[in-house]
Formats: C-alpha cells, structure tokens, sequence
C-alpha cells in the first residue's frame, strides 16, 4: 500500500518560510547598534568622589576654611568640632594648603597637606590671626569674606588684622618723636629715662648731647652728674603725640629738665 502524502503540511511549510528581503540596489544595510541589540547592558558606572578628611587638636572648631595652593577655596564639614571632611581636590592642588578656623578664642591659620588618607593637626601647629601668606591679592578677598561672616564672632580689617566683632580696630601705633637731651652748662649728664606707660627704661649720655626718640607719653627722668656720682630726680617731661622734635635742657641746683617742642 502506498503511503499518502498530507499535501495540507507541505503547503503549509511553504507559506511560513519568508526569505530575508534583498536591500535595494545603491541602498547599503543600516547595522544595528550594539547597545540596541542588547538593550539590557547596564551603563558604566562613574567613580564615587574621593573624600579627604582632617582631624584636629585642641579647641573645638566653629568654622573652618581651606584655601588651596592655587588659591581654591572649600568649605569643608564639620562634625564635633574636631573632624573636617571634604571633597579631594586635583592631586597637584593637595600640598602647601591653608586651613583657617574660627574658634571662640579667635581666628587661627595651619598649613595643611590634604590627603584621602587623613591628616591630624595638633593645637600648637596653628597661629594667631592670618599670616602674610594669605595676605596676596588672590587670597586675602577669600579670607575677609570668611572672617567677615554675619555669623561669626571675629572681623577683619583692611590691614589684615583681625579684632573681636563690635570691638573697635586698635589705633595705628604713634610716630616717635625726636627728644634731644642738651647738657647746657653741665659738662656731663647720664639720663635714666623711664615710661610711665610701658615701665620701660632706657639710658642715655649727654656729651654734650644725645638724640632719643620715644613714643608720645610722660616719662620720669633719673640723672647723675658724675660717673660715680648718686642717682638724682630730675623730674618729668611730656613727649606730646604730633610734635616733630622737641629740646629738653638740664639745669643744675635743683637738677632738673625742662622741655620745649616744635
């Protein structure tokens, strides 16, 4: 018996077999992309930021501000006065930082090497105020507006110096003025000339005379007349702030000293 053929099967083979079609002649075929042929490929993933972090001795820390060497300024955070971490910045701006901190005895200023690794700062690296370093053009803007804050205690002045907020700035120091000292009839005189201000004492002889120059202020003036002779009292002058020099004379029986400036 001769076996049958299901002729239904074979048309329906014929009818699901579909060639891939020819591209049109001049047209190239687009290649897909392979991020397209397999959607399912995550995405790199970027690395996290390098962290840097600083420990510190001593008073506890209000604020603090690191300026680079390149003159870059980060503010880093602080958690329980004691630990400062930021973000690393470039590896050639790490050495030869500035860290400047705000603490309730003051403005104090330490250089600092930033590393991922960590650095520590004991109490006695950092000095008062801000020093000449900080002082450049580039830097000294960064540093007034950190110290300047409304929230901080201190302010900075045009010179640099740094006084408590609502204090006044200390005055610029006095000129010194010109004190001759003249022997007039004597034929030698040594002067003790002692500020009542600072208590300070310095020595003069008059041969016939001698050139001092002292800061405005009354001083107690102590002469003898001999080399050996005995200390005497030759009474006060008053070196007056704004006087360009002045003439002081020594006058014997009593000894004493009278000035005149101009």
């Amino acid at each position: 018996m001769k076996p049958q053929i299901n002729f239904a099967i074979i048309l329906l083979l014929s009818c699901s077999y579909q060639p891939e079609p020819e591209p049109e002649p001049g047209r190239k075929a687009v290649p897909v992309p392979e991020s397209e042929s397999n959607p399912t490929e995550p995405p790199p993933i970027p690395p996290k930021p390098l962290a840097c972090w600083i420990t510190i001795d001593g008073e506890s820390i209000l604020r603090a501000l690191i300026i680079t060497r390149s003159g870059k300024d980060i503010n880093p955070e602080i958690s329980n006065g004691r630990l400062l971490e930021f973000l690393c910045p470039p590896i050639e701006d790490r050495p030869n930082a500035d860290l400047v901190v705000e603490r309730k005895d003051g403005i104090f200023t330490a250089g600092v090497t930033l590393v991922a690794t960590g650095d520590h700062i004991a109490a006695d690296t950092f000095e008062k105020g801000i020093p000449d370093r900080l002082k450049t053009a580039d830097k000294i803007i960064l540093v007034r507006n950190f110290v300047n804050q409304e929230d901080g205690a201190f302010e900075m002045a045009d010179d640099g110096a740094v006084v408590s907020r609502g204090e006044p700035a200390p005055p610029p120091p006095l000129e010194p003025v010109r004190v001759r000292f003249i022997a007039n009839k004597l034929t030698w005189v040594e002067l003790k000339i002692k500020s009542r201000t600072t208590k300070a004492t310095s020595k003069a002889e008059l041969d016939p005379t001698v050139d001092v120059y002292l800061q405005p202020g009354i001083y107690a003036l102590v002469a003898r007349r001999e080399v050996d002779g005995i200390w005497e009292s030759a009474g006060t002058i008053n070196v007056e702030s704004g006087k360009g020099k002045c003439d002081v004379k020594m006058f014997d029986a009593p000894l004493r000293a009278s000035i005149a400036c101009t």
